[in-house]
């Protein structure tokens, strides 16, 4: 049996009792996710300005730090603030998902982003400590 992820999460246990709210919650989970796109979006935006500007200006500032690190570490706050908001859709899915199937599923989805962010993280505070010395 393979998981359809494009098919709506129907768990028959949630929707046969509440199914109202199941409905409303998953409208709240997709919510979270146009939320995240945006927020992606925005970060994407604001690091391609500060990076043209870092390119126009030629890269270094006076003090010898570099604006394309700067550019960069902004973006991944974004990433970050994206991808916390992608693991709140993702546990209200969760609570929405009585098969095995799609609880392993979107348990797999939100270690694999809980490790992008901590190695984003790590990467940031090495791009911050660049910056400071």
């Amino acid at each position: 049996m393979s998981l359809d992820i494009s098919a709506p999460h129907r768990p028959d246990l949630i929707y046969a009792h509440l199914p109202r709210v199941a409905e409303a919650l998953e409208m709240v989970a997709m919510g979270f996710e146009l939320a995240a796109v945006g927020i992606l979006l925005l970060g994407f935006l604001r690091f391609a300005a500060m990076f043209l500007h870092a390119e126009w200006r030629g890269g270094l500032r006076a003090d010898g730090s570099n604006g394309v690190n700067s550019a960069r570490v902004l973006l991944a706050r974004y990433i970050l603030a994206a991808l916390e908001v992608f693991i709140v859709a993702d546990l209200i899915l969760t609570v929405l998902s009585s098969s095995w199937q799609n609880l392993a599923f979107l348990a797999l989805l939100v270690l694999i982003r809980t490790l992008i962010s901590h190695f984003m993280e790590q990467e940031m505070k090495a791009l911050e400590g660049q910056q400071s010395k």
